[in-house]
């Protein structure tokens, strides 16, 4: 039997809104019971130094080699996903065992529930406009 582990998310959009609650499913077929670990963490990515925080951590003690189990994560606040031309900040949700078998899943969290863009550059009317009422 092979070591897996499966992260379902019960509304699979990849997009969500800060604050709001994730539901999902963990099932794993193990070839011995062992401890899993769900995280919610997010990274940053690009020039200059990795930056990382664990969020949420919840710890799953199965009894039998195979199964699964529900979960909510309720999800915070902040940082938003971004990506810009120097950095980009990413969320992770991830199951792993000790053995290092492990699954993960990228999540997008803003609160216009898309990844918010840096490097925009604005037009050269709106650079010249910008300070004046335009009616």
């Amino acid at each position: 039997m092979q070591n897996t582990l499966t992260i379902s998310i019960t509304d699979p959009a990849p997009q969500y809104h800060p604050g709001t609650e994730l539901h999902g499913r963990i099932d794993w077929q193990l070839t011995v019971p062992q401890s899993i670990s769900l995280s919610l963490y997010w990274y940053t990515s690009g020039r200059g130094g990795r930056d990382a925080e664990t969020v949420q951590r919840r710890e799953i003690f199965p009894t039998t080699s195979a199964g699964s189990q529900s979960f909510t994560l309720l999800l915070p606040d902040a940082p938003y996903s971004y990506h810009g031309m120097i950095s980009s900040l990413n969320w992770k949700l991830e199951a792993a065992t000790r053995t290092g078998v492990h699954q993960a899943v990228d999540l997008v969290i803003s609160p216009t529930g898309y990844v918010i863009h840096l490097n925009t550059v604005p037009s050269r009317t709106a650079q010249r406009n910008r300070g004046h009422i335009l009616v």
